[in-house]
């Protein structure tokens, strides 16, 4: 992965880094982690625990990309801030998409 996600057959792989406990839920742009590599940041307002903010961050994404949220799985980064989602669909769009989302204003 050169950025924050890449293209895969089923659609495209995304990192984030999810903050818990916020104020509201939102993509917040990009960030690099200490070891070098890009993810979004994400804040969702849900508690970390029991999976709520997971399932918030879903819901946070099939409403930014305008999908279902079953189109999203998390496939890493259960219980840690760092996420790694799958998203099926066009990879070109969501690309674009999440490149829209995440620019800075």
């Amino acid at each position: 992965m050169v950025g924050a996600w890449k293209a895969v057959t089923t659609g495209i792989v995304v990192r984030i880094r999810l903050t818990p406990n916020a104020c509201k839920s939102a993509l917040e742009g990009m960030a690099t982690t200490a070891d070098g590599q890009s993810v979004i940041k994400a804040r969702v307002s849900a508690q970390p625990e029991k999976g709520m903010a997971n399932r918030s961050l879903i819901v946070l994404l099939s409403s930014c990309l305008d999908i279902a949220p079953s189109r999203i799985a998390l496939t890493a980064g259960d219980t840690s801030r760092l996420k790694v989602l799958t998203i099926e669909g066009d990879a070109y769009a969501l690309s674009k998409r999440l490149a829209t989302l995440t620019l800075p204003e």
